[in-house]
């Protein structure tokens, strides 16, 4: 299930994500290896042309928006480390500022 803002209705990134998609960009701080399918998901998805990105995006919405901002925007590297340190922060703290209610 895909969590999406209603400000928005962009995807919420989660914390595993933010942390899989910053691994596969390099960064090793705060990026945490993914599994072996995730990896070669974002690696498909890096090789993907346009009309296959869109049949990921409509599968993975989360990974690929991740993706795609770190990929295509200059400052989606440091939106996504954002995201991974409010969440570690909130962790440290015993915070759950993203519990969800299901209606």
């Amino acid at each position: 299930m895909t969590i999406t803002s209603k400000a928005t209705d962009r995807p919420v990134v989660s914390l595993d994500v933010a942390r899989a998609v910053l691994w596969h960009f390099g960064d090793t701080n705060l990026g945490q290896e993914p599994g072996h399918f995730t990896s070669r998901l974002l690696m498909l998805a890096s090789a993907a042309d346009e009309d296959n990105l869109a049949k990921l995006r409509a599968e993975w919405p989360e990974l690929i928006y991740a993706w795609e901002s770190v990929a295509r925007k200059p400052w989606g590297l440091d939106w996504l480390r954002g995201i991974a340190k409010d969440y570690l922060d909130a962790r440290e703290l015993g915070l759950d500022f993203f519990m969800v209610e299901e209606s």
